[in-house]
């Protein structure tokens, strides 16, 4: 498993509600989803934006980058 995310205050606070089982199979990385995607290109079988979209800058670019990093397309995306 992956975590991203730009602010390191945010890593460091999922990772303390992180349950410990899963503690040492996440791999955190402070960035973003546009930069991450250029570099890890068809190695996810899932992708999960939660509460992700509404704050970007481009909404269109992340989308573009997340299916980049997707091995296979299947997509919900909700009404924004």
């Amino acid at each position: 498993m992956v975590g991203v995310d730009p602010s390191e205050e945010m890593i460091n606070l999922a990772k303390v509600h992180l349950p410990s089982e899963y503690g040492d199979r996440v791999e955190y990385f402070k960035t973003t989803v546009e930069d991450l995607g250029s570099e890890h290109f068809e190695q996810y079988d899932l992708l999960i934006a939660s509460e992700v979209v509404q704050h970007v800058q481009n909404p269109g670019l992340l989308l573009e980058n997340c299916c980049k990093m997707l091995k296979v397309l299947n997509s919900s995306i909700p009404n924004i």
